[in-house]
């Protein structure tokens, strides 16, 4: 019969649009979680390749004066003490549209360099430690120096997608929380530099090497 038949269409009709409401905010959550995810791991990638360029930069100012630091490292100390000077070379490496601030990193691989390679760590500050070695009569030492830099890059469209995500979630479940609480995305980097002559925490080629200074302070005949 005619209202039958409409009657039945009505309802079918009626049915769709119930299972549209109801699967419409699964496929736009996984959407935004899906597009959160894509862009957390290419701004995590982008944190890295800045965390290199400012430990980079780093290692380049700490001789940028040229005698004056390859002697007494005073621009060693410099950086090893702070990263406020590499702040604008992260920045610029990940571009507009993050907050980008540097931090002292974390040292973490630091107990298997004790127990494997060099013999001694010395900080010279939150930036930059000393690693040396020495011969068992002492007369003779080697040695470098790390300076790491860590960069926390808080991006704007992260940080939006991070707020779709968690509204997302809280529609479906009814729970209060939050998925993403905005601390930022953070990578580290460590780059290599030279010790200066002297200095650089008592740890300077001439300390490490007693015969240098005997040479140099030789009087001439």
């Amino acid at each position: 019969m005619p209202g039958a038949t409409s009657s039945r269409n009505t309802r079918q009709r009626g049915q769709a649009m119930v299972e549209v409401a109801i699967a419409l905010p699964i496929l736009l959550f996984i959407l935004l979680a899906v597009a959160f995810l894509g862009q957390g791991v290419l701004e995590r990638q982008q944190a890295l390749t800045a965390a290199r360029y400012a430990a980079r930069e780093a290692a380049m100012l700490a001789t940028a004066r040229g005698l004056r630091d390859k002697l007494a490292g005073e621009g060693l100390v410099q950086m090893a003490r702070s990263g406020s000077k590499v702040q604008p070379a992260a920045a610029k490496a990940l571009g507009a549209g993050r907050a980008v601030t540097i931090e002292a990193p974390g040292w973490s691989f630091e107990p298997d360099v004790r127990r494997q390679a060099l013999g001694k760590v010395t900080p010279l500050g939150r930036h930059g430690h000393v690693y040396t070695a020495r011969s068992g009569d002492g007369r003779f030492g080697v040695g470098f120096v790390l300076l790491g830099e860590r960069v926390v890059s808080r991006p704007a469209l992260l940080d939006w997608l991070g707020r779709g995500v968690n509204e997302g979630s809280q529609l479906l479940t009814g729970r209060r929380g939050s998925l993403w609480k905005g601390p930022g995305l953070a990578a580290e980097a460590y780059m290599p530099g030279e010790l200066p002559v002297r200095g650089a925490g008592n740890q300077g080629l001439m300390e490490l090497n007693p015969w240098i200074r005997q040479i140099l302070e030789e009087p001439v005949p």
